[in-house]
């Protein structure tokens, strides 16, 4: 077999009633795919089993050193924007305050009056 003459190589041997089939493609020399499968001879069509493709081994990746953080001069900002704070948020965020807002001053009015009409 010379792998510059031939790009498909297809090679079958027969052991104990199975026919074993291996197909190996090379391109440029360099050996590309490889299907190997096995038929019986009652089968009509062979059904071919793909070769594993290779799982990488996960490279240990060092741990990141957590460095502990110090409040700034002001204190611990609890009320900070996230740093995707956008426009909609703020309008959401108005909209919501000043609905609050307006509940209590209706609720407030209404105890009152009702006070007064006592």
């Amino acid at each position: 077999y010379d792998p510059i003459e031939y790009d498909v190589l297809v090679y079958a041997v027969e052991q104990a009633g199975v026919l074993h089939t291996e197909t190996v493609i090379k391109l440029a020399g360099v050996k590309y795919e490889k299907a190997e499968f096995n038929t019986a001879y009652n089968e009509v069509l062979p059904t071919p089993t793909p070769t594993p493709t290779p799982i990488p081994t996960p490279v240990p990746t060092p741990t990141p050193t957590v460095t502990p953080t110090t409040p700034s001069a002001g204190g611990t900002n609890l009320f900070r924007l996230p740093r995707t704070f956008d426009g909609t948020q703020l309008m959401f965020w108005t909209f919501a305050l000043g609905t609050s807002l307006a509940m209590l001053v209706i609720i407030a009015m209404y105890i009152t009056k009702y006070k007064h009409s006592k």
